[in-house]
Formats: C-alpha cells, structure tokens, sequence
C-alpha cells in the first residue's frame, strides 16, 4: 500500500513538473514572437522615420523595455506538421512604450495576417508630455 502510494505522488509530482515546464516554454516561446514580431518592427521604423515623431521626442528612438504598465496582446495559431510544432502569429494589439533623446511616447499598432501578408489597421504614437496623437500609416492609406 506504502509502495503504491509513494508510486502515484512521485507521478503527480512528474506530471506537475512536466506541465510547469511546458507552460514556461510556452509563455517564452509566445514572448520571443512579440519581441520579434514584424508588426513591432515594422512601427518602430515607422516612428523612427517620422519627422513629427523626432521633433517630439528626438532622433533615437527604442522601445522603453523598463517600462511595464503597457499591453502587448495578440492571437498565435498553433500548428503541428512533420516538422514538429510552429507558432503562427495571426494578430496583435500592441502598446508599446518608446523612448527618444527629447521624451517619451507610446506607440499602438493593430494589424492582423492575412495570406502571409500584414494588413495594419492601427500604427499611431502618442507623445506621453502633449499627448499629441501622430497617425503613422495615414499617408500610406491614402
């Protein structure tokens, strides 16, 4: 009876430990695909190439990884072929807190894919001390 109960906690001990490191890979996994999304890129250079931006908050621009009250949010597919497993980014809803040499600013981007290709549908900046609104992808909708 000892033997046998002893033989099913180390189990739920294994299963436990299995699930916590999965969900560890899993959250790492998602977290490296917003960090190097194209989305984000795609914003960033955006703002980094918009005059009205540099005038606003200065000419180097980056994201403000020390700042922690902003939202990064988005849809992932994931896929299972003869490969293995692949994460599939379909959407995002991104704040993202920037940094320049005069100030600081937040930059929304929402955009989802669309056969392989990002429509954008939202890629604007705030400046955090005028809260001026500068839309990124207005010329480009035009």
């Amino acid at each position: 009876m000892k033997k046998r109960l002893l033989i099913s906690s180390i189990s739920i001990i294994l299963i436990a430990a299995v699930c916590g490191i999965g969900y560890v890979s899993l959250t790492s996994h998602l977290s490296e695909a917003f960090k190097s999304s194209e989305p984000k890129t795609y914003a960033l250079g955006l703002a980094k190439s918009n005059t009205e931006v540099i005038n606003k908050i200065g000419n180097e621009i980056f994201i403000d990884t020390l700042k922690t009250d902003k939202t990064q949010k988005g849809q992932f597919k994931l896929e299972l072929d003869f490969n293995g497993f692949s994460f599939g980014q379909d959407a995002v809803d991104l704040i993202l807190p920037v940094k320049g040499n005069k100030g600081k600013a937040s930059l929304y981007v929402v955009a989802e894919k669309k056969n392989k290709h990002w429509i954008y549908k939202t890629v604007k900046i705030e400046i955090d001390k005028s809260g001026t609104v500068i839309n990124l992808i207005e010329e480009l909708n035009k």
